[in-house]
């Protein structure tokens, strides 16, 4: 695996909300890079951590786009 291949940035382009207690993230590869990928998050007051594959969503001949959705107990503020 080449992680110079792997892209995420924190921009809209591949974090965004979509609905108010929710976010998807969108991780992008070199073809047949990664076979799997997953996500770990946590709540910062009850330091439950979840872990969530992403799945590929979108393949072309040289990319593998993975994404996922999260979802949260309650609606949260952006943060950069």
């Amino acid at each position: 695996m080449q992680y110079e291949e792997i892209v995420h940035r924190s921009s809209e382009e591949f974090i965004y909300p979509s609905i108010l207690s929710s976010l998807i993230v969108r991780l992008t590869t070199k073809r047949q890079d990664l076979d799997t990928s997953e996500i770990c998050s946590w709540n910062r007051y009850t330091n439950i951590v979840k872990a969530q594959p992403l799945r590929v969503v979108y393949r072309d001949a040289n990319h593998e786009d993975f994404r996922t959705q999260l979802y949260f107990e309650r609606a949260g503020g952006f943060m950069r």
